[in-house]
């Protein structure tokens, strides 16, 4: 609920309250004025269109969902993006990723093993080790993405590379070829 209210993180900069609310009017104002790189208006939009909306509603329960809400989703942009110049450091959003079935390992792929964020695999009967990024390893680590599921994407992508390397190959040959006929016109 709190993802789907803006409101992800929110613990953070609740543990930081004091900081954050003296650096509102800043983070505010560099929001109007472009001068906060992640905070900018066009972002923004659908909190302050919350609290206006709830400045002219009559029911007060009404009020102070809009109000609240806008302000609490403001609170908490302001509140990282101080906490980002602050530490200097974003802090990492738990990630959620989607669910991969099981797929059949492919009959080219054997013995895959993840061992940190590297995969170790016998592709084409040659031993290999791929590094993956981020995204890839931690989806793997939390269980959402199956192992062979993974080596055949990783496979997939071998594959593309391969042939792109390969047609890269015959348009160079093909233009040395065509630099040598005219060489030997002349």
């Amino acid at each position: 609920i709190f993802d789907s209210l803006g409101l992800n993180g929110f613990g953070d900069v609740g543990k930081n309250l004091g900081y954050v609310l003296a650096m509102l009017p800043d983070m505010l104002v560099g929001m109007f004025t472009g001068k906060s790189r992640n905070l900018k208006f066009g972002d923004n939009m659908m909190p302050i269109a919350a609290i206006f909306a709830g400045m002219f509603v009559k029911n007060p329960l009404l009020k102070m969902m809009l109000v609240g809400l806008g302000g609490a989703n403001l609170l908490n942009k302001a509140g990282h993006e101080t906490l980002e110049n602050r530490d200097g450091v974003k802090p990492q959003p738990i990630r959620q990723y989607r669910k991969y079935d099981d797929e059949p390992l492919d009959l080219r792929i054997s013995q895959p093993v993840m061992k940190g964020n590297t995969l170790v695999a016998t592709i084409d009967n040659i031993p290999s080790v791929i590094t993956l990024n981020e995204d890839a390893v931690d989806a793997y680590y939390q269980g959402v993405l199956p192992l062979n599921t993974l080596a055949n994407a990783v496979l997939r992508k071998y594959d593309d590379q391969q042939r792109s390397i390969q047609e890269n190959y015959d348009r160079q040959m093909k233009v040395e070829e065509r630099q040598e006929k005219m060489i030997a016109i002349k």
